[in-house]
């Protein structure tokens, strides 16, 4: 955005003070980090397996080899899209915990 308005800044809008690039924004930003670690632990306690976090599972899509069948695999799936969805629909917040709401949801889903 800065490159077509130069009213834009270029830093992160979470305030890390790092160029605000879309790899950056989806995966490197620390409040980003912060919120996939807890996607990981939730979906890791959920299916009672262990994956490593890494931009190849949350960002592309790479089948986790805990992941005993096709349909958990999917329900992971569909888990990192939402999670990736959640952050490009609130890249330019600035208040902290933008990202509380898919684990919010995942938790009210936990219990029902």
């Amino acid at each position: 955005l800065k490159k077509m308005n130069n009213g834009v800044t270029d830093k992160c809008w979470h305030g890390c003070g790092m160029n605000g690039t879309l790899i950056h924004l989806l995966w490197h930003c620390p409040e980003t980090q912060t919120f996939w670690l807890k996607i990981r632990d939730y979906l890791c306690k959920l299916f009672k397996i262990n994956f490593p976090l890494e931009p190849a599972v949350g960002l592309l899509g790479k089948q986790i080899e805990g992941a005993t069948t096709k349909k958990i695999q999917y329900l992971l799936d569909l888990a990192f899209l939402s999670a990736k969805r959640l952050i490009l629909m609130n890249w330019k917040v600035k208040k902290p915990n933008c990202f509380d709401i898919l684990i919010t949801v995942l938790h009210c889903e936990d219990h029902m």
